[in-house]
């Protein structure tokens, strides 16, 4: 589309993020008109210096414009051009009583975001709008004639009729609500999910990029995105309230909490966790554990430079060639090395690529040496690690490099606590690796269950991504399915507030614990005691007067069989098998 066209749906102001982070913000960005071309797409990505196969981690969106302020509100900073453009070529294309059906049913809280906006264009049928309502009693006298009643015939006896019940009751019966002056009904047809939010999706008129053409999309990054904002304000809080001087040199907390998102998906989240480890080890290690554990979370191939510690102890190994380490009989030990940048690794990027860029390129937020020989690259790719020594020419394969240290071998055949792993051999009281947790599954009576420390286990138990809460006064936690609800798990445990109101209801199974400071912990007897007679009865929801009920049940037979058979299957992978008795004829 001419950007002289008056006609677009919006525009939106792309920015090349490597430009932009570089501080080149006066030539990074342009605007581009939707719904757009090929061409204009690669004349825009010419004009602020992407390559025509650049994805949406390459740039972002600073800002949008529309006529429609309702359309507005779908439109976000990391959106995928090829989506943008689905999204207004669909809405180009409705006719003058389309378009009323949208606009109007755009306004809905239930219309949140893109893709949804682009079912709304192929379910136009599914609404039906009409104007100039301003009371139940309006939509009382349209039902009224809509099912067939001439109230004109009645006369002064319409003056009797409880319009307002009535329209009250229509409008109940039809998922009816207003919208300003607006009636707007649903359901009048069978809804039809189009577009999932998917890439692949989209119909090959409507991509208008080379990489929507040829590239497989990924389709976690959007979860991915979000969980990087969320993390990343709790850095920038968490600094902000112990440093005065990081909000005197940081003023913008938007830049930089987009700082600290990017380093989150781009992987450079070293000089990140160097940050909150040196401010307050205690509280600072606790994001630390949540920054790896997005990383754990969200796994992507990545690069890793480690450089040998200063100090006598590392001298003969600094910048020397893997040939004279050789000669010396000395082994390429990791425990010689410090981790000094990580970042993530794209398709094209080689060795070399990466001794060019630490030499003449180096990264803003790297703070190590230029690299040279003696230095190790870690390349992780497909979730395998291959680690290289920077030689004299050229890079050595070093496989040896993820060896263990002889005496830390030693020590962990011998210490009981690897937390005393520290070049001593000091026989300290093991440490349980597991935690008694409460597990609650919908219409079952709760039960205690040990389970394994870590992320991995938690995810199990409640069959799927986790979300952590605090709802008790005591030192405990609820972790439960986060996408529960979305999934439509089936309703488990309500919550309650102070006065004993329902304030959310907990979907799929949940877990227990203890917490101490930001760690999770197993729970105590008298916790346990607790929280089984807390939540010992399974509950039911019904809606009654327009409100949630909670009501008490008797465990259903079904699921208290399923969970014995679980424990029973457990317990048959961990003990001898007995043999069959014999037989007599």
């Amino acid at each position: 589309m001419d950007k002289n066209n008056s006609d677009y749906i919006f525009k939106a102001f792309i920015i090349n993020s490597f430009e932009y982070d570089n501080g080149n913000k006066e030539t990074s960005g342009a605007w581009l008109y939707f719904p757009t071309t090929k061409e204009n797409v690669s004349a825009l990505f010419k004009e602020i210096g992407l390559p025509n196969n650049a994805d949406n981690n390459k740039y972002f969106i600073d800002s949008y414009h529309s006529g429609n302020n309702d359309i507005a509100k779908f439109l976000s900073m990391y959106t995928n051009i090829d989506e943008l453009n689905y999204l207004a070529s669909r809405i180009s294309e409705l006719d003058d009583i389309e378009m009323s059906v949208f606009q109007t049913a755009i306004q809905t809280e239930k219309i949140s975001t893109i893709a949804n906006a682009i079912n709304v264009t192929y379910n136009t049928e599914y609404y039906n709008v009409v104007p100039d309502m301003y009371s139940l009693s309006d939509v009382g006298e349209y039902a009224a004639e809509t099912e067939g009643y001439d109230i004109s015939k009645i006369g002064e006896l319409s003056d009797y009729i409880d319009y307002e019940a009535y329209g009250r009751d229509y409008a109940r019966r039809n998922c009816g609500e207003f919208l300003g002056e607006v009636y707007l009904e649903t359901g009048c047809t069978e809804w039809k999910d189009i577009y999932s939010g998917e890439l692949e999706d989209i119909a090959p008129e409507y991509i208008v990029t080379e990489y929507g053409e040829n590239v497989q999309y990924d389709y976690n990054f959007e979860m991915q995105f979000e969980a990087s904002k969320d993390l990343a304000a709790d850095i920038d809080s968490y600094i902000r309230s112990i440093d005065s001087s990081y909000a005197e040199k940081y003023p913008d907390e938007f830049e930089q909490m987009k700082y600290f998102s990017d380093c989150l998906l781009e992987r450079r989240t070293l000089s990140v966790k160097n940050m909150l480890t040196a401010a307050d080890i205690q509280e600072g290690s606790s994001l630390v554990d949540k920054i790896r554990a997005f990383e754990q979370q969200y796994p992507c191939d990545k690069y890793m430079l480690y450089q040998v510690k200063d100090g006598e102890q590392t001298r003969d190994y600094r910048y020397a060639p893997y040939s004279l380490l050789q000669k010396l009989g000395l082994n390429v030990d990791k425990s010689n090395y410090e981790l000094t940048y990580t970042c993530g690794l794209s398709d094209d990027t080689t060795l070399e690529s990466l001794f060019t860029k630490f030499n003449t390129d180096r990264p803003q937020d790297f703070k190590g040496r230029s690299m040279s020989v003696s230095d190790i690259v870690v390349l992780h790719r497909n979730g395998k690690d291959k680690a290289y020594y920077c030689d004299s020419a050229g890079f050595v394969e070093v496989p040896e490099f993820f060896k263990e240290n002889h005496l830390e071998t030693a020590e962990k055949s011998t210490e009981q606590n690897y937390n005393q792993i520290d070049e001593q051999i000091n026989n300290e009281p093991p440490e349980k690796d597991t935690i008694t947790v409460l597990v609650v599954e919908p219409m079952q009576e709760p039960y205690t269950k040990e389970i394994p420390k870590g992320l991995e286990a938690l995810q199990k138990e409640v069959g799927g991504l986790i979300d952590i809460t605090y709802p008790f006064a005591e030192p405990a936690t609820l972790i439960c399915n986060d996408e529960g609800k979305i999934n439509r798990m089936e309703l488990n445990r309500a919550l309650y507030d102070a006065e004993g109101e329902i304030y959310d209801i907990v979907a799929g199974p949940f877990v227990i614990a203890g917490i101490s400071g930001e760690s999770i912990t197993g729970l105590d007897d008298e916790q346990i005691k607790r929280f089984l007679k807390h939540f010992q009865q399974p509950e039911v929801f019904v809606k009654i007067n327009d409100k949630i009920a909670a009501i008490p049940t008797k465990p259903s037979i079904k699921a208290k069989l399923n969970r014995l058979q679980k424990e029973k299957d457990g317990r048959d992978k961990t003990q001898p098998q007995k043999p069959p008795p014999k037989q007599e004829l």
